[in-house]
């Protein structure tokens, strides 16, 4: 039994593994049509990081089409003057574009205040490495929109532990995918910046990302780039989770019943009145031995769907048991549905044995069934629901 679970587990494990690969092929298809010919060297081997692609990713759903990924040596970047900085990234036309995200926090914080934008307890500041934060200006900045909130409720300092917060660690905050979701201020002498883009941390101390302040979709690109929008392409996300959900869900129930069919339907009145149809139940093939009475789903060959019957003999040809069933509602006992010149059922052709039942549950695969196009119809208006829903 602890084997048949172990064997369960790889081919589950194997198959998560096959969409991680699928996963990775789409950002790389993504990434195809995100990169331009403009592209230094360094920029496009950046996006050999895992870590980066998935940075990458996060920007073309944001639509910053223009951000470009460095790597640098984390070992020494920091100990560089900010000409050097400047001369190893490229593309900088000055020092004041070298920028970093700080996050602040309000320690003077009140809940019965909160207001989105202007009253939060967290905001990511962008801010020049040639300037220091005004952590006075900002609170000024807040109070005027607030006037009706005492100053003494506004204080603002760096945030203790900011990765927790953010997912990032000290020197690599990045506003791009941060774990907490918080309002941005930007310095007036950032926004003010010409040409207007700036270089950021990324996430990692070796990786250096751009913003560009004025972004503008590019009139000439891979297709995808000309429909392809954050919240469409968010929304198939969804979709794409809500049936990766319910392959997980399904392959654990195999794994923890050991029944290949963990959840079958009652269709026909074989088995009243103890259980009708439409009825769902629940199967687990965990027991080794069965009884007189026991209500199992047994397969035979040349049958696709599986039979719901009762055990009602139990005999032993001295290597295995064997098992004779019969509906309730039957006059007959089952023989004449098993193979031809087989009489007694073998533990193998026995799926597994009731365990639960949802009264009625199933009557909406039946009416599936029957009705192919009902089914197509459902599907499509769930796959919309998931699609166009917020």
């Amino acid at each position: 039994m602890k084997d048949a679970t172990r064997s369960r587990l790889v081919a589950i494990a194997e198959q998560l593994e096959q969409a991680a690969r699928r996963i990775e092929n789409i950002q790389r298809v993504l990434l195809q049509c995100y990169t331009s010919e403009d592209w230094s060297e360094e920029e496009k081997q950046a996006l050999c990081d895992p870590f980066v692609r998935e940075l990458c990713i996060e920007a073309f759903i944001r639509d910053m089409w223009s951000s470009r990924f460095r790597l640098c040596p984390s070992q020494y970047y920091y100990s560089w003057s900010l000409d050097k900085r400047q001369s190893f990234l490229g593309r900088v036309p000055s020092i004041h574009h070298l920028c970093k995200s700080l996050v602040i926090e309000n320690t003077k914080y009140d809940a019965k205040y909160a207001t989105p934008l202007y009253y939060e307890k967290y905001y990511c500041c962008i801010i020049q490495y040639s300037s220091k934060l005004d952590s006075e200006g900002v609170a000024r900045l807040f109070r005027k929109h607030m006037p009706h909130v005492s100053r003494k409720y506004f204080n603002f300092q760096f945030a203790n532990d900011c990765e927790s917060i953010t997912g990032y660690p000290f020197n690599a905050v990045t506003p791009l995918g941060m774990k907490s979701k918080m309002t941005l201020v930007i310095s007036k002498a950032v926004a003010d910046l010409q040409p207007p883009f700036i270089w950021l941390g990324g996430g990692r101390e070796d990786v250096k990302c751009t913003v560009v302040g004025e972004e503008k979709k590019p009139e000439s690109l891979f297709n995808w780039r000309n429909w392809l929008k954050r919240e469409s392409l968010l929304q198939v996300i969804n979709l794409l989770l809500v049936f990766a959900s319910a392959l997980v869900i399904w392959k654990g129930a195999i794994a923890i019943s050991l029944s290949e069919s963990p959840v079958v339907v009652v269709l026909s009145g074989s088995m009243e009145p103890g259980m009708r149809r439409g009825d769902l139940l629940v199967l687990s093939n965990r027991t080794k031995q069965l009884h007189c009475g026991d209500i199992v789903v047994y397969k035979v060959q040349n049958r696709e769907i599986p039979i719901v019957h009762r055990i009602i003999e139990v005999h032993d040809d001295g290597n295995e048991p064997l098992y004779l069933t019969k509906g309730d509602n039957n006059f007959f006992d089952d023989r004449s549905l098993y193979s031809p010149h087989t009489f007694f059922l073998r533990r193998s052709d026995i799926v597994g044995k009731s365990v639960f039942i949802v009264r009625a549950v199933g009557y909406v695969t039946i009416i599936m069934k029957e009705h192919p196009l009902l089914k197509f119809l459902v599907v499509g208006l769930l796959s919309l629901t998931v699609l166009l829903g917020e």
